[in-house]
């Protein structure tokens, strides 16, 4: 409430309450303002320094108060201030609504493209692969690694056959250094 009792005291709507012709044609706009510190003040400032705007109590209400020397103008001023702060928060409302929208929109927009690209993604990959279901596509993938598994499994048992058959045979500087010393005793 107290934001609201901002606004309602804000420059945007008591500008907009001084520039309506019912409050022009007012006995208080029309009079002659008081001095205060050697200039007189302007109409804001009246305005300003006749309004009282507060919460009530433990309710949602925003009580408006204006004091003038006529009770007309009193009501004029006060309806007003009303409908100017209810036609401003209409059109904040709406502005920000506009706003929102307009944001979902973008992120709509954003949402789709990147849906389309990651679609156009996996058709390509699954053309690459031959195949557009996930299941073809986890079945060509199980294929595949159990190809390579049996490839692995088949270089392993081709590696230990190597490693085996050398240790069958002693290296060859080992041979002739046996050989070198039989030979020299």
């Amino acid at each position: 409430l107290n934001t609201q009792v901002s606004i309602i005291r804000s420059l945007a709507v008591l500008d907009r309450v001084l520039d309506r012709s019912d409050v022009r044609q007012t006995k208080w706009f029309q009079e002659k303002p008081p001095i205060e510190l050697g200039a007189p003040l302007s109409p804001l400032e009246r305005l300003q320094k006749a309004l009282t705007v507060r919460p009530r109590q433990r309710t949602e209400l925003i009580d408006v108060k204006v004091t003038a020397r006529h009770a007309k103008d009193v009501k004029i001023l006060a309806d007003a201030i009303v409908d100017e702060y209810e036609r401003y928060s209409d059109e904040t409302y709406r502005e920000q609504d506009s706003k929102r929208s307009e944001t979902l929109r973008n992120e709509k927009r954003a949402l789709r493209n990147q849906i389309l690209s990651l679609v156009d993604t996996k058709l390509r990959i699954a053309s690459q692969l031959g195949t557009a279901s996930a299941a073809d596509l986890q079945t060509q993938l199980r294929q595949s690694l159990g190809d390579i598994e049996n490839e692995l499994a088949a270089r392993r048992r081709d590696f230990e056959m190597v490693e085996w058959e050398l240790q069958q045979f002693p290296p060859a500087g080992d041979v002739e250094q046996e050989g070198g010393t039989e030979g020299a005793s």
